[in-house]
């Protein structure tokens, strides 16, 4: 239907859009994706989430220059920049740009720390850094303020290890599995 509507009218940028995201599911036809997508945002480059999708398709391809350049071009124009900044993040950890990876990991963790990978993103990217006390601090203060949270108790034990606190390790290690065993429980249940 929407290469129909696209052969009618070439610069349909919602067909182009949608085209784009739906060839963007199957890696044999993420060129078409990346054209589709190209296309629309440059007939309208202030389409909601249309630099974050082209930005994963060039993801996927592995062609991180063009992914960092979109996930930027999103940052411009998304209403909820902290995926942005996260995915740029990871993009640029990636393209061995650490550093500069850490300063938009950060600020999708004070954007959005509940949101699913955020701790879990800077935490490892800044003990691979050897930034192991600022883990442990942005860990611990995860721990205070959602201490129901498997993931945050997880990374804090992390944290304690690459300090070389082995105690505090095992005791947040041992405090996440509690949780873990009470969230398998709950869901059993359900």
């Amino acid at each position: 239907s929407l290469e129909a509507v696209i052969a009618l009218e070439p610069d349909h940028v919602d067909a182009h859009h949608w085209l784009g995201i739906l060839l963007a599911r199957d890696p044999s036809t993420y060129p078409a994706a990346a054209r589709h997508l190209e296309h629309a945002l440059a007939l309208d480059p202030h389409i909601q989430d249309g630099w974050m999708d082209l930005g994963n398709v060039y993801y996927f391809q592995r062609d991180l220059a063009k992914a960092a350049a979109s996930y930027r071009a999103a940052l411009a124009t998304a209403p909820h920049p902290a995926s942005a900044h996260g995915n740029l993040g990871l993009v640029l950890k990636e393209a061995g740009r650490r550093e500069e990876a850490l300063e938009h990991l950060r600020r999708a963790y004070d954007l959005t720390p509940d949101a699913e990978g955020t701790l879990r993103n800077l935490v490892n990217t800044l003990i691979e850094a050897d930034l192991c006390d600022e883990a442990l601090a942005i860990t611990t203060k995860a721990v205070e303020s959602a201490p129901g949270s498997y993931e945050a108790h997880l990374f804090q034990a992390f944290s304690y290890l690459k300090v070389h606190e082995p105690e505090q390790a095992l005791a947040s290690y041992d405090q996440g599995l509690k949780l873990r065993k009470k969230l398998r429980a709950f869901e059993g249940h359900v």
